[in-house]
């Protein structure tokens, strides 16, 4: 089944506050009086079409009336292109922009026949999916032109495209789906999550979208998509899925791909599509013909899941952390012991190489070798190693100094990240394409996720497109991942906080550590609830259902990431 993302518990406030919903202030004239929009029931906000427009209404309450129609998708948005002039109909988009907003509406007339809507949105969703989190709320000014029509009633005639929804409203209708592409090894697939409508019409709508290619938000040269540039779903053709067999019509782009190409189509389809529904098999369709791919080839990565345990360092030893102790880790042994880390990151599917920090830099111990100091620059943070084998090094005081160091020891120099800041950490993300950055600045803390450049060689050589994750003022304390799109962040206020973002998504708190206690480190693991915090007096925290925190029995003096 399709993975739900939506934050109910970030919804919960905001429904409070929905927008028109009760009482909102609408002008019926130049002056702004008050009219009734009454709420719908929230428990079933698609059973019933919004209202058409009423008769004699004036222009202040057909743009009220129009916004409210909105919220309602069926049929292609009918109801509400009955606000619409004959002629402008056709050329309205709901499509193009979707702002989330809990403010009222008010129009207000700017002349005879033109209204203005002031909307603080808390989002907005692009035509393409993209979810971006405002903080504090943008602002925006719709502007309508109306005329009467020959039964002397007010349509619209001019209109922004998009529509405008409250939290719950858009929890209703929209849903985040996972499209997936590939890292330039091949090896992973990554996620790019986008927001689409739910409905008959989203596995079409989600193969479009990943056909159209990757986000810009990693910048270009980061994920690559096997369908040749210009591959469409023939127009009228739908995407079905029957007993977990997809078929996808297809351009006939698709056919001049060899059988790995063909053999990448069809992964990045059933990723894909395991985001709309419990799909097993993809058929492509070319011109009504099964394209045939034979079995077989290399099968990407998609899942990274990590060890359940932690591993991490007490007393001088590194190996998998419990309440009976320490025990060394599967193909590295006692191999680190010797060092006196302090930090440590681990590749989890083998959990034969593992990078450590300590007084002498940044090592990197290997199944059945002696370690060995590949970075002795003074102040370095926790490394993190990559799963195609690099070793990301800086230094706190340093951002440009950035390295990522390979197997046999090679520093590579990535740019990218601001010169005017600390840096708090860096994790690179288990598909090996992004960079997670929590940083302190002038201006307060920032969250970054940059796409990772490489060179033919899967060196990497810069980051691009650094996407902020808004987090509030709070003091960054540590960052990591959790899954391929969700990140977590342990935040310093009054209390330690722990939240969850997801990238191109939304927020949701984890709670916060009680009686005082301050966290100093957090780790991923599978899901939000294989999170683990570590505290200043050494106890591994785990989530303990709600808000709270429990205590997990073990103790650590520091915490491996697992990538």
């Amino acid at each position: 089944m399709r993975r739900r993302r939506f934050r109910m518990s970030w919804l919960a406030p905001l429904a409070a506050l929905a927008l028109l919903a009760g009482c909102v202030s609408i002008p019926t004239s130049g002056g702004v009086t008050t009219t009734d929009v009454q709420a719908e029931d929230p428990d079933n906000p698609l059973l019933s079409l919004p209202a058409s427009p009423s008769k004699d209404a004036t222009p202040a309450e057909i743009v009220a009336d129009f916004l409210r129609a909105g919220r309602g998708p069926q049929d292609n948005y009918a109801v509400a292109r009955e606000y619409l002039t004959d002629e402008f109909k056709s050329k309205w988009s709901p499509f193009a922009r979707t702002l989330v907003s809990s403010t009222p509406i008010s129009p207000v007339a700017l002349a005879d026949n033109t209204f203005s809507v002031s909307v603080s949105a808390e989002a907005a969703v692009d035509d393409q999916g993209r979810y971006q989190t405002a903080t504090p709320s943008d602002g925006y000014e719709l502007t309508f032109g109306l005329v009467q029509n020959d039964a002397g009633q007010w349509r619209i005639s001019s209109a922004p495209d998009g529509t405008v929804l409250s939290p719950s409203r858009f929890g209703a209708i929209f849903d985040p789906f996972e499209l997936y592409f590939f890292d330039p090894s091949f090896r992973y697939l990554v996620p790019d999550l986008r927001w689409f409508r739910t409905g008959a019409a989203a596995a079409g709508t989600v193969v479009d979208a990943l056909l159209a290619g990757p986000s810009d938000r990693l910048g270009s040269g980061v994920l690559f998509s096997a369908f040749p540039a210009g591959t469409q779903r023939p127009r009228n053709e739908k995407v079905t899925i029957t007993a977990g067999v997809a078929s996808v019509p297809l351009s006939s782009d698709v056919s001049a791909g060899g059988v790995t190409t063909h053999r990448r189509m069809q992964q990045q389809l059933l990723a894909t599509l395991r985001s709309v529904s419990s799909v097993r098999e993809v058929d492509m369709v070319v011109n009504s013909f099964t394209l045939q791919v034979p079995d077989g080839g290399t099968v990407p990565e998609s899942s990274y899941l990590v060890g359940n345990d932690p591993i991490g360092g007490v007393e001088g030893r590194i190996g998998v952390l419990s309440t009976d102790g320490i025990t060394p880790i599967s193909g590295i042994g006692r191999g680190a012991d010797d060092l006196a880390a302090t930090a440590a990151s681990i590749v989890s599917t083998d959990r034969g190489t593992i990078a450590v920090r300590s007084a002498a830099g940044i090592s990197i111990v290997r199944s059945g070798q002696a370690p060995a100091v590949i970075d002795p620059r003074p102040g370095l943070l926790a490394p993190s190693l990559d799963a195609l084998g690099y070793t990301w090094s800086v230094p706190a005081s340093a951002p440009d100094a950035l390295e990522a160091i390979a197997k046999d020891g090679t520093p590579h120099a990535v740019a990218g990240l601001p010169s005017d800041a600390r840096v708090v950490s860096v994790d690179v993300s288990r598909d090996g394409a992004r960079l997670l950055v929590a940083l302190q600045t002038a201006g307060g803390p920032r969250l970054l996720v940059a796409g990772i450049q490489r060179d033919a060689d899967l060196n990497p050589t810069a980051l691009v497109s650094a996407l902020d994750i808004p987090i509030g003022d709070a003091a960054l304390i540590d960052a990591a991942w959790v899954d391929g799109v969700t990140v977590v962040v342990l935040t310093a206020g009054t209390v330690t906080s722990i939240d969850t973002y997801d990238i191109g998504g939304q927020h949701s708190s984890l709670g916060t550590l009680a009686g005082g206690v301050d966290g100093v480190q957090i780790v991923g693991g599978n899901g939000a609830e294989g999170t683990r915090v570590l505290d200043s007096a050494g106890n591994v925290l785990r989530p303990g259902g709600g808000a709270s925190w429990q205590d997990t029995g073990i103790d650590a003096s520091f915490l491996a990431t697992q990538q």
